[in-house]
C-alpha cells in the first residue's frame, strides 16, 4: 500500500487542528489497509499502523513488558503460542526513526505528542536510535500545547499529563517544569468537581507524592496543594449528604502526606473526619455488610500508621473490637441462596449398590475414595466456570463469619487462583452431601458400631489406647449425636494426622522459641508438608486439598479452626459436619500398618 494514501489521510486529520481520538485514527488506518487489500511490511506503513494501534498506559495490564505502551490485544494462536499485535518484536531502528520524524513535520500537537511518545518508550525499553532527549523534551511541549489549546477531553487531559511529568521526572532536566506544572494547576481547576474525584488531586499525587525529592516545589506551592484538598473535604463535609467516595480520596491523599510529614495532629484530624464522614453515611449504614466493609476500611486505613503513631494503633485496636462485636447488626442482611436438583429412587439405588459390596472393610474403602473430591476435576470445572461467568471471578470475594466480620478475602482468579480453587472445592464438597448422607445412612442400617470399630481399628494411626474415644465416637455418630461426634471427631483427626508423621519418622514439632522447648506443628503445616501427598498416591493432591479445605482454610469449611476458637459452633450440630468429618476418618484407614501390607497379620 503506498504511504501516499496515509499521508492522505493524516492531511485532512491536520487541516483543522482540533481534538482527535488515536483509537479512531488507528480504526481508519487499518480500513484504509484493508481497502488496499495490502499487508503493511515496510517500516514507513508499519509505523504508522502500529502507531495508533498501541494502548497507552498499559502497564498494569500484564503483558511484561514494563513500557508505558501496550498492545492491543494478546490472544492464543493455534500452536498454543500467544500471539500480539502490535508486536514490539518488530519495533526497529526504522521504526523509531519514522516516528521520530513524523513528530517532528507533523502540524497537529496530539499527532506529535504520540509519535515522540512512542519513540521514548520504546527506545527506553530496549530499541535503538538517538534523539531521546529532544523527543523527550517535545513530549512535555507538547503536552503543554494540547492542555493548553484544549485539544482533548478531561480523562485525555489527566492521562497526557501524568505521562508527561513521568518523563520530567525520567530525563531530570526541568524542562519547562514551570509551564508544565502551570498548566496542570489550570487544567485540573477549569474540570475538578468535588464529587467527582477522578477529575482533582491528580496534580497533588504528581508534585507532592509521586514527585517528592524529584520536583523542587516552594513552600508556598506545597501549602496551596495541600490548601486545596483540604478545602474540597471542609466543602464535601458540609453538605446534608456527603459524597464518602470523594471524602475518602481526598482524605486518603492527605493522609499520605501528613504521614510522610511527620505532621501527627493533621494526619489524625483527617482520619478520624473520614472516620466521622463513613460513619454517618447512610448508604455505608444501610445494611450489616456493607458496615463491616467500611470498618475493614478504617482499620486498613489506620493500619498504614499504626507503626508510627499511637493513635492510629489504638484506632486499630478499637475499631477491631467493634467489628468483632457487630451481633445480629452484622448478620441481618445475610440471605441464604438454594438450589434444587432432582435425583430420582433409580439413580440413589443405582449409587448405593454401587458403594455397598459384602464387605464391611470393602465398603469403608469405597466410601472413602469415592467421596475425596478429585483437584483436577475441580479445577477443570472451575476453568469452565470462570469462562462462562466471567465477571463473578473478576471481583474479589469475603467470607463472612455469623458475627459479620470477614474470615477471609481474596481477588480475582487471575490473582488468588488457589484460593478460588478451595472455595470451589467447598461447594463441591456442599453438592455430595445428599449422596455421602445416603451412604452413611445406609452403613447405619447393615451394621453396628462394634462392626465399623473393628474396621477402623485395624488403622495403625488410631491407637489402642484411643479405643474409649473412638467407640463414643461411634456410638454417638449411630445415635445422631452430632455435636459429641464431631467435637470428639476433630482432635482425633487431628491426632491421628499426627501419628502417621511419627510413624513415618518425619518431624511433627518445632522450637517454640516463645517459651523454649518444642510446640507441635499446627494441623494445616502437617496437611501441607507433603507427607499426605506421598502417602496416598495418585490421590495425594487431592487428600491434601480436601483434608484442607475440610478442616484448616477459612475460605473452607474451616471446621478444626472453627471448633478451636468456639467459632460458628451450632455447624457442629449438623449431620451434614458429621458425615464429612465420619468421611475423614474413613479415608485415614486406608493407611495400612507397614507388617499387615508385608505378612497380612497386624503389628
Amino acid at each position: 500500500m503506498p504511504i501516499e494514501s496515509l499521508r492522505d489521510l493524516f492531511d485532512r486529520i491536520e487541516a483543522e487542528i482540533k481534538p482527535i481520538d488515536e483509537q479512531t485514527i488507528g480504526a481508519e488506518i487499518k480500513k484504509e489497509f484493508e481497502i488496499k487489500a495490502v499487508t503493511p511490511t515496510g517500516d514507513a506503513e508499519v509505523a504508522e499502523l502500529f502507531a495508533f494501534a498501541f494502548h497507552a498506559d498499559y502497564r498494569d495490564a500484564g503483558t511484561g513488558w514494563g513500557s508505558y505502551y501496550g498492545p492491543k490485544f494478546v490472544l492464543p494462536g493455534g500452536d498454543g503460542q500467544m500471539i500480539e499485535f502490535p508486536t514490539r518484536e518488530r519495533i526497529n531502528d526504522g521504526i523509531l526513526n519514522c516516528w521520530k520524524s513524523r513528530a517532528l513535520e507533523t502540524k497537529h500537537p496530539s499527532l506529535s505528542l504520540r509519535y515522540a511518545d512512542l519513540f521514548v518508550d520504546f527506545y527506553k525499553n530496549g530499541a535503538g536510535g538517538d534523539g531521546f532527549i529532544d523527543m523527550a523534551r517535545r513530549v512535555i511541549d507538547m503536552t503543554i500545547e494540547v492542555c493548553e489549546r484544549s485539544l482533548d477531553d478531561d480523562f485525555g487531559y489527566i492521562t497526557k499529563l501524568g505521562r508527561a511529568f513521568e518523563v520530567e521526572r525520567l530525563i531530570g532536566c526541568n524542562h519547562r517544569f514551570e509551564d508544565l506544572k502551570k498548566v496542570a494547576i489550570e487544567t485540573e481547576e477549569r474540570m475538578a468537581q468535588d464529587d467527582k474525584p477522578g477529575l482533582w488531586g491528580r496534580v497533588f499525587t504528581w508534585l507532592l507524592l509521586d514527585g517528592k525529592g524529584k520536583f523542587a516545589l516552594t513552600d508556598q506551592e506545597k501549602n496551596n496543594l495541600v490548601a486545596d484538598i483540604e478545602a474540597r473535604l471542609q466543602r464535601l463535609s458540609q453538605v446534608e449528604e456527603p459524597n464518602a467516595w470523594a471524602f475518602e480520596c481526598g482524605a486518603n491523599l492527605l493522609s499520605q502526606h501528613y504521614g510522610a510529614s511527620g505532621d501527627a495532629t493533621a494526619l489524625q484530624g483527617v482520619l478520624e473526619r473520614l472516620e466521622d464522614v463513613l460513619r454517618k453515611d447512610k448508604h455505608s449504614n444501610s445494611n450489616g455488610i456493607l458496615v463491616t466493609n467500611y470498618l475493614q476500611k478504617l482499620i486498613d486505613v489506620y493500619s498504614r500508621f499504626q507503626q508510627q503513631y499511637g493513635f492510629a494503633k489504638q484506632a486499630v485496636g478499637r475499631i477491631t473490637a467493634e467489628m468483632g462485636n457487630l451481633g445480629e447488626r452484622g448478620k441481618s442482611d445475610m440471605h441464604t441462596v438454594s438450589a434444587e436438583v432432582q435425583i430420582t429412587d433409580e439413580q440413589k439405588n443405582e449409587f448405593i449398590n454401587a458403594i455397598f459390596k459384602p464387605e464391611l472393610q470393602t465398603i469403608v474403602e469405597r466410601m472413602a475414595v469415592h467421596f475425596v473430591p478429585r483437584k483436577d476435576k475441580a479445577k477443570a470445572q472451575l476453568d469452565d466456570l470462570s469462562k462462562k461467568y466471567v465477571f463473578q471471578y473478576l471481583v474479589s470475594s469475603k467470607i463472612v463469619s455469623e458475627d459479620g466480620y470477614a474470615l477471609a478475602e481474596f481477588g480475582s482468579i487471575q490473582d488468588d487462583p488457589d484460593q478460588h480453587l478451595v472455595h470451589h472445592l467447598s461447594k463441591v464438597i456442599h453438592f455430595e452431601t445428599p449422596f455421602l448422607f445416603w451412604s452413611f445412612e445406609e452403613l447405619k442400617k447393615r451394621y453396628a458400631p462394634e462392626d465399623l470399630y473393628r474396621v477402623l481399628a485395624k488403622c495403625p494411626l488410631f491407637k489402642s489406647e484411643d479405643r474409649p474415644y473412638l467407640e463414643k465416637i461411634l456410638s454417638a455418630f449411630w445415635q445422631g449425636d452430632f455435636l459429641v461426634a464431631s467435637a470428639l471427631m476433630i482432635p482425633f483427626v487431628e491426632d491421628a494426622i499426627r501419628n502417621l508423621f511419627k510413624l513415618n519418622k518425619q518431624q511433627y514439632i518445632v522450637p517454640n522459641k516463645e517459651h523454649g522447648g518444642y510446640k507441635l506443628i499446627g494441623l494445616h503445616g502437617l496437611i501441607k508438608a507433603g507427607l499426605i501427598k506421598a502417602v496416598y498416591r495418585d490421590l495425594g493432591e487431592s487428600v491434601e486439598l480436601y483434608l484442607d479445605t475440610l478442616l484448616c482454610t477459612p475460605v473452607g469449611w474451616n471446621l478444626r479452626n472453627n471448633f478451636a476458637h468456639g467459632v460458628n459452633k451450632m455447624s457442629l450440630t449438623g449431620e451434614e459436619v458429621a458425615n464429612r468429618l465420619m468421611h475423614v476418618l474413613f479415608c485415614l484407614s486406608l493407611i495400612a500398618n507397614k507388617k499387615e501390607e508385608a505378612d497380612g497379620e497386624p503389628e
